[in-house]
């Protein structure tokens, strides 16, 4: 026997059984629905929590921006205090003011130290908290190669299949065969 005679016959069996392949396992389909449920439901999660980082934020804002206005509004208040002691001509009241002004100014100043300190800290903790990018384009590639893999392929497409790999074992074995022949 020859190996065109073996082969013609090996290859009408194994395109018998590409043919015969009628149906995709349901485990597999199962798989491919699943992890398309898996995606959406990631999705939302994320949208989520990409919500609550952005209440966060602008509680952070609303905070930072009260302490602001109430850090103007002393430094407002306490140089109109020393105008008014400066015009009513106390000394004495006057000396108190700048000393207890003197003492404010450094305890301010310990209140500035502080916060630069806290400000750095916010800057690192913004960095390590940056809101992560959001993957909803690649979750719905996903989602969709996941259904796509979820459908059952009709006849007539298994059949291409099959003939498409049949062409190529074929083309492979004439080649081998053409790689054999020459010495």
């Amino acid at each position: 026997m020859t190996q065109r005679s073996i082969a013609l016959p090996t290859f009408i069996v194994l395109l018998g059984c590409m043919a015969g392949c009628g149906s995709t396992p349901q485990a597999a389909l199962d798989q491919a629905n699943h992890g398309a449920a898996l995606t959406a439901a990631l999705e939302g999660q994320l949208q989520a929590l990409r919500a609550a980082q952005a209440h966060v934020a602008q509680s952070r804002l609303g905070s930072i921006r009260r302490l602001s206005t109430s850090a103007a509004s002393f430094d407002a208040d306490a140089a109109f205090d020393e105008r008014v002691q400066k015009a009513a001509n106390k000394p004495a009241h006057a000396q108190l003011f700048n000393a207890l002004k003197d003492l404010s100014d450094s305890r301010a100043k310990d209140e500035e130290a502080l916060l630069a300190t806290l400000a750095q800290a916010d800057a690192a903790y913004a960095k390590l908290l940056a809101p992560a990018p959001d993957p909803s384009g690649q979750l719905q590639a996903t989602r969709q190669a996941l259904m796509a893999l979820s459908e059952q392929l009709s006849v007539k497409e298994r059949l291409a299949l099959s003939a498409q790999f049949a062409k190529t074992v074929r083309r492979a074995v004439k080649d081998q065969k053409e790689e054999g022949a020459t010495p």
